[in-house]
């Protein structure tokens, strides 16, 4: 586990003797970019198969290093470099073209992924739809989209992400685990049956209206979680017939996540210890004295 996280000691062991350069062609490695050009040129000439793959580089920096690589292996891959055309709200064709490497060559392996994204449209739908629904085995899967793409969507009131979020969860059948960074509509819904976790994360002007979500274990949401729950309950106190984004949070949780355990790492189980349901008030009461009484 510790040498193949050290391309540098892993060629220094391969050079020793004929066994372990041997041993050495066998080992799955994790390689974060960019690498020494000695290093790359070992990696290309070995073909060692790399396990996992690290890249916060603008792509047409690190292409030539990337694409030589032996990738059919791959188990996983993080590559958020923030690698957008600011006035087109889409990434690069370098970091486009990168992505579509990984699909051609890692999409029956690939089983965790983390990517920047855009809404620009395909053949059929939204490109990184098609893209991302390629890697069959996914089981875990972070999405980050850029500033400029939230300002665009949100003024134009536009719901396009919400539509490339329903074709993914509808097309991955093994995902168990989402992370979304800068979810760029108002309100976001969502439909798994087989989802355990789901993070929203930097997207605290986005309201989650809709949970159909009957595996979910886990439930990350907003940095400032506290501040959320007191706009839940100034709401609830002061309601008065007019549409409301926070007031029916709770219920929305409750009712959406029967199985829930724990909310931004803190446990509440919605089922008791004999196996039936929390009622909605305890597990209410529950979450404002963790958050708010224990708190202060």
């Amino acid at each position: 586990k510790y040498f193949c996280s050290d391309v540098r000691q892993l060629k220094n062991l391969a050079e020793t003797c004929r066994r372990f350069h041997q041993v050495v062609l066998k080992v799955p490695v994790r390689v974060s970019t960019p690498l020494p050009e000695e290093l790359v040129g070992w990696l290309q000439g070995s073909r060692l198969p790399v396990h996992a793959i690290t890249n916060k580089e603008i792509a047409a920096y690190v292409q030539d290093q990337i694409t030589p690589l032996n990738l059919r292996k791959l188990k996983t891959a993080r590559l958020v470099s923030y690698d957008y055309q600011s006035r087109r709200c889409e990434v690069t064709p370098h970091y486009w073209y990168l992505l579509a490497h990984f699909a051609r060559h890692s999409c029956s392996t690939l089983k965790r992924l983390e990517l920047n994204a855009d809404l620009a449209t395909g053949v059929k739908s939204f490109r990184f739809a098609d893209l991302i629904t390629s890697f069959s085995h996914l089981q875990k899967l972070s999405l980050h989209f850029s500033a400029h793409i939230e300002l665009k969507q949100r003024i134009l009131q536009l719901k396009d992400a919400q539509k490339l979020l329903d074709i993914i969860l509808a097309e991955l059948k093994n995902l168990k685990i989402l992370n979304i960074f800068t979810f760029p509509p108002v309100t976001i819904r969502l439909e798994s049956n087989v989802l355990t976790e789901f993070g929203l994360f930097k997207s605290e002007l986005t309201h989650i209206i809709h949970l159909n979500t009957p595996s979910l274990r886990k439930l990350h949401v907003e940095e400032n979680f506290k501040k959320l729950l007191l706009s839940n309950l100034i709401e609830r106190s002061a309601y008065n017939g007019e549409p409301s984004v926070h007031r029916h949070l709770f219920s929305v949780v409750y009712n959406g996540c029967p199985n829930l355990e724990y909310i931004n790492k803190r446990r509440f189980p919605a089922q008791a210890d004999h196996g039936s349901r929390v009622s909605f008030d305890t597990w209410t009461n529950q979450i404002k004295e963790k958050f708010l009484i224990r708190h202060h």
